[in-house]
């Protein structure tokens, strides 16, 4: 077998490999310069390094590579969503509680900020995007704005509580479960219910009013 055979996704089914993963897999120092050199293997920074066959975009296949357990989370889901338009100056990425980052050295140099989660609570929402990126979906992110709502304006609450309501495919039934599962904390709640859940309910009540002006 051939050192490019070795490249499969089976090996390396992140698409990255450190030195020590290429040499585990039996391929040497030497070798790796030479598979570098005819561009099967394409060094990212030193001792990281990008198999040809899979397509880079951006920083998020580095920080994947480095901390593949990861969720992308914040504002990251928010423009992955579609709920931004501009890409956010800080990459956000979530983590179970407690994980250690081996590759962590892979991205001292990429802004970005880690959320450490209960375990409990990670895979809550977890889906994957369209291309292939794993997020939280938008319910949980909208909880997620919520519950650090210490920290983030009251008008970026307001425009995405806005945002979220016009969204057609919205679905409140989950942003409750979310929430209760989340436990997000009284004044949390309160603030989603005052920006997001009473809306509803007033809709709600001029549907039944409506609906008694017609039988009347």
């Amino acid at each position: 077998m051939n050192h490019q055979d070795k490249l499969t996704n089976k090996n390396f089914p992140n698409g990255f490999a450190t030195t020590a993963e290429l040499k585990s897999a039996g391929i040497s120092g030497y070798c790796i310069n030479q598979l570098c050199q005819n561009g099967d293997i394409v060094r990212i920074k030193h001792g990281l390094y990008k198999i040809k066959t899979l397509k880079i975009s951006d920083k998020r296949d580095v920080i994947l590579a480095a901390v593949p357990q990861g969720v992308f989370c914040m504002s990251e889901a928010l423009f992955i969503h579609g709920f931004r338009k501009r890409k956010p100056y800080k990459h956000e990425i979530a983590v179970p509680r407690g994980l250690v980052h081996s590759n962590s050295r892979f991205i001292k140099d990429i802004d970005l900020q880690i959320y450490y989660v209960k375990p409990e609570h990670f895979e809550i929402g977890k889906t994957v995007s369209a291309d292939g990126l794993p997020c939280y979906d938008l319910e949980r992110t909208i909880c997620d704005y919520f519950k650090n709502h210490t920290r983030i304006s009251w008008r970026r609450l307001r425009d995405l509580s806005k945002a979220y309501r016009r969204y057609d495919g919205k679905d409140i039934g989950k942003l409750k479960s979310y929430a209760k599962k989340l436990n997000l904390s009284v004044a949390a709640l309160q603030k989603m219910d005052w920006m997001i859940f009473k809306h509803f309910e007033e809709k709600k009540k001029q549907k039944k009013r409506k609906k008694r002006r017609t039988r009347s």
